[in-house]
């Protein structure tokens, strides 16, 4: 099965060898030691795509690398911030590791700041809470801690 679905990976990017969301995934499919060499090769096709910045930020976090994941995520967030799961996931990173306390540009307090809407703008994850009724009558902190929480944020 594995095979099949790499090879079937492996045509996708050759029909589009420019996608950062094949390329995301292409990372995450490979087994653990050839992921850094996945990553440095998704940069290089598709420089400054934010879902790739994204999975490069998810490795490093992997790894326990925080302060370089750390720094991914505001490059990602940085690099298109209308992007809701770039916001999500720098989010969930932060919850999960804690905020540095001398931080210029704290990124919780940075995600309640930007539009309230930005989590339904766009992103493959964050999309689907955009029409969750529930969320509505909440206030944004919550309302994006129950996004995060209840999607494939894992």
């Amino acid at each position: 099965m594995d095979t099949v679905l790499m090879d079937l990976m492996s045509i996708a990017l050759q029909e589009c060898p420019n996608a950062g969301m094949l390329w995301s995934d292409m990372i995450f499919m490979e087994p653990r030691p050839m992921r850094k060499s996945k990553s440095v090769d998704a940069l290089k096709k598709c420089d400054n795509d934010p879902v790739v910045i994204i999975a490069v930020a998810r490795l490093f976090w992997a790894e326990r690398k925080l302060d370089k994941a750390r720094t991914w995520f505001g490059r990602a967030c940085k690099r298109d911030p209308d992007n809701g799961d770039a916001w999500a996931w720098w989010f969930k990173f932060e919850c999960q590791q804690g905020t540095q306390v001398n931080s210029s540009r704290d990124p919780i307090l940075e995600f309640t700041r930007v539009s309230p809407f930005v989590a339904n703008t766009h992103g493959d994850v964050g999309a689907t809470r955009g029409s969750d009724a529930a969320l509505y009558s909440r206030r944004t902190t919550p309302r994006r801690s129950m996004a995060v929480d209840s999607q494939g944020y894992a």
